[in-house]
C-alpha cells in the first residue's frame, strides 16, 4: 500500500557531536530516521570504517528511496556539511518523484546545528566528543578536517545569465554574463531583472530546489527558518 501524501527528505548539516542527533529526538515527529553511523555499527560492531563508507552510504540511500517510496517522512542523522553530500541524498528523492507520477512531490528541508560561529562550532564538538563513549568518538583531527570543509546552505551560489543567450550560437542575445549570487528566498527570483544588452529577462540557467531552510543554535537554542530557500541542483 502506498500512501500518496507530501512526505518530507530533512538532512541533518553539523560538524560530529554538535546536537544534531538531540534536535532530532525533540522534533522528528514521524519522520523515520536512517543513520549511516547507526547503520555502521549493526553492521562492523563500531561507527568507524573509512573503507566502507560507499557501501553504507549505499545502504542507506536505498533504505531513504523506499521509505520516501511509501509516503513516510525520513530524516537523515548525518554531518552533510558540504553541497556534494547534500545534493547526493536530494538526487534519492528525485528518483522518487519520478517513480511516483502522482503529481505530489517530495519537501525538502535542511537543519543545520550551529553556534553560528565556526570556530565555536569545533570547539564545541571535540568538547562533546571528549565525553562520548569510545567507540563514538571522532578523531580531533577528523573534526577540523571537516570544518574545513563545510558549507552552509545558505552560503551557496546561483548563477544567473541573460535567458536569450545560447552556447551554440542560435540565441538572440550574445551576452554570456554571469552574475553569481548567495542561494536566497523565493520572492528574490522574482525581481525582474533584464539584461543590459537585449533587455531580456535574467534567470538562473541551471535547474534549482527549492528547501525549508532551519538554522538551530546549540549555544542559545533558538531556531529560525526560511520557508523558500532557492539553490542549484548539481547536474
Amino acid at each position: 500500500f502506498m500512501n500518496f501524501n507530501f512526505p518530507t527528505l530533512t538532512l541533518m548539516s553539523g560538524l560530529p557531536r554538535i546536537g544534531k542527533s538531540s534536535w532530532i529526538e525533540n522534533n522528528k515527529k514521524d519522520s523515520i530516521i536512517v543513520s549511516p553511523d547507526i547503520i555502521r555499527s549493526e553492521i562492523f560492531g563500531h561507527q568507524h570504517h573509512a573503507m566502507a563508507n560507499d557501501y553504507i552510504f549505499t545502504l542507506g540511500k536505498s533504505m531513504t528511496y523506499l521509505l520516501l517510496l511509501q509516503g513516510k517522512s525520513v530524516i537523515i542523522d548525518a554531518t552533510n556539511i558540504r553541497k556534494v553530500d547534500r545534493e547526493n541524498w536530494f538526487k534519492v528523492a528525485d528518483s522518487v518523484n519520478k517513480t511516483r507520477h502522482n503529481g505530489n512531490e517530495i519537501h525538502f528541508e535542511v537543519v543545520t546545528i550551529t553556534t553560528g560561529n565556526i570556530e565555536e562550532d569545533i570547539n564545541l564538538s571535540i568538547e562533546h566528543n571528549k565525553i562520548c563513549p569510545k567507540d563514538k568518538a571522532v578523531p580531533e583531527s577528523v573534526i577540523k578536517g571537516m570544518a574545513s570543509n563545510m558549507t552552509f546552505l545558505e552560503d551557496e551560489t546561483v548563477l544567473f545569465r541573460c535567458e536569450n543567450f545560447k552556447k551554440d550560437g542560435t540565441g538572440s542575445c550574445n551576452s554570456n554574463t554571469i552574475e553569481e549570487i548567495k542561494c536566497t528566498s523565493k520572492e528574490h527570483f522574482e525581481l525582474k531583472n533584464v539584461c543590459t544588452k537585449c533587455r531580456g529577462l535574467i534567470k538562473p540557467f541551471r535547474p534549482l530546489r527549492k528547501i525549508v531552510s532551519t538554522t538551530y543554535n546549540s549555544k542559545t537554542q533558538h531556531f529560525w527558518s526560511k520557508p523558500f530557500v532557492m539553490i542549484e541542483k548539481i547536474q
